[in-house]
C-alpha cells in the first residue's frame, strides 16, 4: 500500500504523470569535471530543500477535500503561478523511456534523471510538495510522509560527508 502511495506522489509531483523529456550530457566535453568524478548536469543545483520546517497549512487550507480530490487540487494548486520554465520541465507527456530514466538519486551521482529538484521550487511550492506527499503516502510514524522525510534527511546527511 505504502508503494502505491509513493508512487502516486511521485507521479503528482511529476505533473500528473509527466516528465522531463531533455536527455542530460554524460559530462563536460573531453572528460574532466571536478575531483571525485562528480558532475553536475545542467539545470539542477546541489542546493538541499529540507521539508521539515516547510508549513504546509495555505495548500491545506486552500485545499480542503480528502483523498484523490485533496492531490488533484494540490497539483492543480502547484501549477498555479509557476514560472513557465519550471512548468514545462514538470509537465510533459509521460513516456516509458523517460519512466525508467526516473531517479532519486542527486543529479551528480545520476546524470541522466529526469524530473525536478525540491530546490527548484519556491517556499509556498514547497508547502503544496510537503501537502501532496503528506495526502498521498498518509502521516503514521515510520510509515509514507515521515519515512520520505528521513530519506531526505539522510540523503542530506550524505552529501555534507
Amino acid at each position: 500500500m505504502i508503494k502505491t502511495r509513493i508512487a502516486v506522489a511521485s507521479l503528482l509531483l511529476m505533473g500528473s504523470a509527466s516528465l522531463l523529456l531533455a536527455q542530460q550530457p554524460p559530462g563536460p566535453p573531453g572528460g574532466g569535471g571536478p575531483p571525485g568524478g562528480l558532475f553536475l548536469p545542467p539545470l539542477y543545483t546541489n542546493k538541499s530543500a529540507p521539508l521539515g520546517a516547510v508549513d504546509t497549512s495555505l495548500a491545506d487550507r486552500a485545499c480542503a477535500a480528502k483523498g484523490h480530490a485533496k492531490l488533484v487540487c494540490l497539483a492543480d494548486l502547484l501549477k498555479k503561478g509557476m514560472a513557465p520554465e519550471l512548468l514545462a520541465r514538470l509537465q510533459l507527456p509521460y513516456s516509458v523511456q523517460d519512466g525508467k530514466r526516473w531517479s532519486n538519486f542527486p543529479p551528480m551521482v545520476y546524470r541522466n534523471r529526469v524530473g525536478v529538484t525540491l530546490a527548484k521550487f519556491s517556499p509556498a511550492q514547497l508547502g503544496v510538495v510537503k501537502a501532496i506527499l503528506k495526502e498521498a503516502t498518509g502521516i503514521a510514524a515510520n510509515e509514507g510522509y515521515d519515512e520520505i522525510e528521513q530519506i531526505l534527511n539522510a540523503d542530506d546527511f550524505l552529501k555534507e560527508k
